[in-house]
């Protein structure tokens, strides 16, 4: 059950960074889970693509940031 917890990031590994957002744009972010571990964690990858608000050209988004990372559970003290 991936909704019984409150979630918090825990790692990010293979940060990479492509393209700066400026005003008049959009992130648009895609979050794939690859992983579910036996904590509660999630490892994850997810990508950051760049679009112009509303660019109607269907041009393709480019890749802003991408990364692997770990959701965790918040730990309650």
């Amino acid at each position: 059950d991936r909704s019984a917890s409150r979630l918090v990031l825990g790692e990010v590994r293979s940060l990479k960074y492509g393209n700066m957002i400026r005003p008049g744009e959009a992130l648009e972010i895609e979050v794939e889970l690859t992983k579910s571990l036996e904590d509660g964690s999630f490892q994850c990858k997810g990508t950051g693509r760049r679009r112009r608000i509303g660019d109607e050209s269907n041009a393709p988004a480019e890749t802003a940031v991408a990364g692997r990372f770990t959701m965790r559970p918040v730990r309650n003290a």
